[in-house]
């Protein structure tokens, strides 16, 4: 019996899909709750992020400026909440999802890097 979900082809005693566990006397209902965002624009925005806090708080951290905590700390945040949702859009794309997941998993990392740099200042 062929899954209305994910069209995968499961023994005729099934009832629940082997692969999405959808139900399969059930029709499949397509619901727009995907990303509002294209998940690469927020990987590379979420990187960015990340790379400003943690040069931001290593600039510093080793005093070659007057920067304060809260200019690490700021875009550390916003690489976290950004970083953590292409995390959760990259592993609904099927194909190149993985490549993906990854760069929004060091994205997400390097955010966490350049917050907690920043945190440590105060």
């Amino acid at each position: 019996m062929k899954c209305p979900k994910c069209l995968y082809d499961n023994p005729e005693d099934t009832i629940f899909c082997e692969v999405c566990d959808h139900r399969l006397d059930q029709p499949y209902r397509y619901e727009k709750d995907g990303p509002t965002m294209n998940p690469m624009y927020a990987v590379i925005v979420a990187l960015i992020l990340g790379a400003v806090a943690t040069v931001l708080a290593i600039v510093t951290v080793l005093e070659f400026t007057d920067f304060e905590w809260f200019y690490a700390v700021i875009p550390g945040a916003l690489g976290i909440v950004i970083g953590t949702y292409s995390l959760r859009t990259a592993r609904t794309i099927e194909g190149e999802g993985k490549t993906l997941l990854y760069l929004a998993a060091a994205a997400a990392i390097l955010s966490v890097v350049g917050f907690m740099l920043g945190i440590a200042l105060i």
